[in-house]
């Protein structure tokens, strides 16, 4: 309910290890500390995805999963769940919730630097910030360490507000745009709908927004959509 944060790390070029420990950094919560255990990735994580790093209880979960599948929906493509899951592990600690992805893809033409994405959700409404300002990778074989360090990163947050509330913009030069996301749930079987928006006020002037008109249109690609 509080939004998470989002980051992307990249490894050295010549860092490649078939299982490394990932330590995140711990988060400081109204002067407490808060850390997590260092987590243990491995490749491959499937045949079919051999560049994806999976902890061991990741990977548990999958098969749990398939297994609860092939029981309950053996008409589903149960064989997929293992094959192609995404997520490299998900660690709840203390208020802390953290989800990561690492991959490492190489073919016979090239091979890519350790990717990761990092999603952090403080599940405490005060106040938080790191402790440290890095991830740190150890090589499960070697004992290497690679530090990556915080740069950019995202903060989402999902809230209600009153459509009067007044957005305020970040001053240059750090600017970045103001979005706002408005979501509407709408009968089952709607043809078409017509969407009025009220207008906007951007300071002094008034922006009139004109009606915008949906219609449901099935298959008109020829290409049946993909099921989730």
């Amino acid at each position: 309910p509080y939004g998470h944060a989002r980051w992307s790390f990249e490894a050295a070029a010549d860092f490649a290890p078939s299982s490394f420990a990932l330590q995140l950094p711990a988060v400081l919560i109204d002067g407490q500390s808060h850390a997590t255990a260092a987590i243990v990735l491995s490749r491959p994580g499937s045949a079919a995805r051999p560049g994806d790093y999976r902890s061991a209880v990741e990977q548990q979960r999958l098969r749990e999963r398939e297994t609860a599948c092939r029981r309950d929906t053996p008409q589903l493509a149960c064989e997929n769940i293992v094959a192609y899951g995404e997520r490299s592990f998900e660690v709840a600690s203390g208020p802390l919730l953290w989800t990561g992805s690492w991959s490492r893809f190489e073919t016979q033409l090239r091979a890519e630097t350790l990717r990761g994405t990092q999603t952090l959700a403080v599940r405490d409404p005060r106040p938080w910030r790191f402790a440290e300002s890095a991830v740190v990778l150890t090589d499960a074989a070697s004992g290497r360490r690679e530090p990556l360090r915080f740069a950019q990163f995202h903060l989402d947050f999902d809230d209600s507000v009153a459509l009067d509330t007044p957005l305020h913009a970040v001053p240059a030069p750090a600017a970045t745009p103001t979005r706002l996301l408005l979501e509407a749930s709408v009968p089952d079987g709607l043809a078409a709908f017509e969407l009025r928006l009220p207008p906007l006020q951007v300071g002094a002037q008034r922006l009139e927004i004109g009606p915008i008109s949906f219609e449901r249109r099935s298959f008109d690609g020829g290409i049946e959509p993909f099921n989730c």
